[in-house]
């Protein structure tokens, strides 16, 4: 079916770019009179007509990290897929990532469970082909801007390539707009050659694409995004999960190992991703990106995911405005009922088993004993970036709700499991891109927020650069320790120490991209690419949360906690990479993933 409606676009001479008549188009467009719509030669003769072509690029080629309702493209998303592995666990049984923790996934659901643009990638690569073909015939257009929009369109092409290599391995690779006469079965292409696909469209969009737009032109992709994916794609390429001789689950026939793997172990893809996260690094320091670290070891993590367009964003989904607590995504999906009786009821809360990743603020383990009489304590003894990404019992979320009471009874714990909400089963509510200053509970709309639906930013390159070569030497190096130092340094939390070796700096760095990048739609790809998915604690085993208990209700001083095992969950090796839809490999021309 999704098939059916990519290759009714490949095939169709018509192009529609504006919003309403892209929707439209993903109907019965096709009955329509000959003459009716609009052509490709009308979209591509004045500037004005080729800035909505590439609107309309953005608008099916650019993904959100954010839960965002888009029913006329993918329908509904509730919950954020953090919610599919160790960093949360859901308000609501019903969110789509639970299923991946039940393993209830199958080459008939995929595209329901987790993948809902799947074939909005066809459409936005379509797009971007046919951009590249036509614009350079637009007589009005200047060389400079001819080039700005083949950047764009490259980056566009690029990253939905992306997007289809981090979760099926091997990708159909469609690099011009096809026509009646091409074939449309095309096969997948091997790890190598849809890297290498990937990275050319990257390499030859950075030689095209300006450093910065004006400030009203923000989302567009810059020479930074471009940066930014390669080295994010270089990064996944050289990691265990598709840099091995052998695949995680062999193939039928062993010839199509190479679609989910390279077939051998080449330490060199750790030396390229390296060389790419560098690259980044130093373009920043020259084009004014920087990390936010002048609000205070305090405040200048949160102050990356609240304030929008802060110097540390690279790139952001801005396909939505302000909006209120009561309207669509991400508000109504991302706060809790607890916080705001207007949201879905959906919220997300931390586990446990992430919660041991954030150490003291001396940099030691912090101990979690089966139960305590003050929790408090222990919270405030936590690296500082926890404060600024949860909610939990005692602490402050905003002016309006300070502090949080997750405890028994209290107004963030639920209790009316009869209507299907579930209880606080952790008691640590995710609040991270949740603006301190959108109101709640005043009875309106509350006041409206920009969601800060943040692609890319400095922060993982840093995180990129030191893993890369960490795994590239024998032991990590001084820039390794540098660019996690500088991570650690924001956030008030000291210098990893000296002389780790290779293995002991390999998990200091997933635990430190593990903290940082939290709830960014990061994790739940590092753990598939680092292969660690199914190891106990990480999306299999048993999770745990918290349950609290005020010492006086009306006016408490003190909170005891005992932790709680909440849920069992399980991994199938098979989904390190997603399955193919049943309906297309039926057709002959795509090999399915081995275990589906």
């Amino acid at each position: 079916m999704y098939m059916k409606k990519i290759i009714y676009i490949i095939v169709s001479f018509v192009l529609l770019f504006s919003f309403a008549s892209c929707e439209q188009m993903m109907g019965d467009f096709l009955d329509k009179a000959p003459g009716v719509d609009v052509t490709e030669d009308t979209i591509f003769s004045t500037k004005t007509q080729v800035e909505t072509a590439v609107t309309a690029m953005y608008r099916y080629g650019m993904h959100s990290v954010l839960p965002r309702q888009e029913l006329n493209y993918t329908g509904f998303q509730y919950a954020p897929l953090a919610a599919g592995c160790d960093e949360c666990e859901s308000g609501k049984p019903w969110p789509d990532p639970q299923k991946w923790n039940v393993s209830d996934i199958t080459a008939e659901n995929i595209t329901s469970v987790e993948d809902r643009r799947f074939s909005l990638r066809f459409i936005a690569m379509r797009k971007a082909n046919i951009v590249l073909e036509r614009v350079d015939a637009v007589a009005e257009l200047s060389a400079d801007y001819k080039s700005q929009v083949k950047g764009e369109a490259l980056f566009i092409r690029a990253l939905n390539k992306f997007e289809m290599f981090k979760r099926y391995g091997g990708i159909v690779i469609v690099d011009k707009k096809l026509v009646v006469g091409d074939e449309f079965a095309i096969p997948r292409s091997s790890i190598q050659k849809t890297v290498e696909s990937i990275v050319a469209d990257c390499d030859l969009a950075i030689t095209l694409l300006p450093n910065v737009y004006p400030a009203t032109m923000r989302g567009r992709a810059t020479k930074g995004a471009a940066m930014a994916l390669k080295s994010r794609t270089l990064l996944t390429a050289a990691s265990p999960l598709f840099n091995a001789a052998t695949p995680y689950l062999p193939m039928e026939n062993a010839d199509n190992n190479k679609l989910i793997c390279y077939g051998d172990v080449d330490n060199n893809r750790w030396t390229a991703a390296a060389d790419a996260a560098k690259a980044l690094i130093d373009w920043a320091a020259e084009n004014g990106v920087k990390l936010i670290d002048d609000k205070g070891v305090d405040a200048s993590y949160r102050y990356v995911f609240e304030v929008n367009d802060n110097a540390e964003v690279i790139l952001a989904n801005k396909m939505q405005g302000a909006v209120g607590t009561y309207q669509v995504g991400p508000w109504r999906f991302l706060v809790p009922f607890g916080f705001d009786s207007r949201t879905w009821q959906v919220g997300n809360q931390m586990t446990l088993n992430f919660l041991k990743k954030y150490e003291k603020k001396d940099g030691t383990a912090m101990v979690w004993d089966n139960t305590g009489s003050s929790v408090m304590p222990l919270f405030d003894n936590l690296d500082r970036r926890y404060m600024q990404t949860v909610g939990s019992v005692g602490t402050k979320w905003n002016d309006q709700i300070n502090p949080v009471r997750s405890d028994v009874g209290g107004d963030q714990y639920w209790t009316d499991v009869a209507k299907g909400n579930n209880i606080s089963l952790t008691g640590m509510w995710v609040m991270k891109f949740v603006p301190q200053s959108m109101s709640l509970k005043d009875g309106t709309n509350g006041q409206q927020a920009m969601p800060n639906d943040i692609i890319f930013r400095l922060g993982e390159a840093y995180l990129n650069y030191a893993e890369a070569l960490n795994e590239f030497n024998s032991a990590p190096n001084a820039d390794a320790y540098n660019a996690i130092n500088t991570i650690r340094a924001r956030a008030g939390q000291p210098s990893l120490p000296n002389g780790l070796t290779k293995e002991q700096f390999r998990e200091r760095v997933r635990n430190e991209r593990a903290v940082e990048l939290y709830f960014e739609d990061i994790r739940f790809w590092d753990i598939r690419r680092w292969k660690i998915a199914e190891d106990d604690g990480v999306m299999k085993g048993d999770f745990y949360g918290f349950e609290f208990k005020a010492d006086n209700f009306d006016a408490p001083t003190k909170y005891s906690y005992e932790i709680k095992k909440f849920e069992t969950r399980t991994f199938l090796p098979k989904m390190y990479l997603h399955p193919y839809l049943r309906s297309e490999v039926l057709k002959g021309y795509i090999v399915q993933n081995p275990g589906y």
